[in-house]
């Protein structure tokens, strides 16, 4: 169930999520055009996904296929980047620490929104 709280987060992550993507991209554009589209896309849904959690949408299953979706692209474009050839060594690392920070931010609102903030509990006091 989402929560005000993780409208929020999701605003957030989606800014993120799109700032690093075009970080990723401007230090290392022949390693980063699919991070870059992951990024823009990944965070304008994150974005949706906050504003309608902040207006009092309760579903939380469309942003748990968008962050697992994110989360997957981005590792798989993180191991690639470990093995680029061709790269400068500096452009390539740069690449690699904004990939994966995408993906730990990603996988983290993944985690908190299935057994975290996103999950109905019921407290007996």
């Amino acid at each position: 169930m989402m929560n005000r709280t993780l409208g929020f987060e999701f605003v957030i992550y989606g800014v993120l999520l799109s700032g690093l993507g075009f970080l990723t991209y401007r230090a290392a554009p022949e390693l980063a055009n699919v991070t870059l589209i992951t990024g823009i896309g990944g965070g304008v849904l994150s974005l949706l996904w906050g504003v309608l959690a902040l207006r009092g949408y309760k579903r939380r299953w469309w942003a748990v296929l968008t962050l697992a979706a994110i989360t997957a692209i981005v590792l798989s474009q993180l191991v690639m980047t470990w093995g680029a050839q061709g790269v400068e060594p500096s452009k390539a690392r740069l690449a690699a620490v904004a990939m994966f920070v995408m993906m730990v931010f990603s996988f983290g609102l993944l985690m908190n929104l299935l057994h975290g903030q996103g999950r109905l509990r019921e407290y007996n006091h």
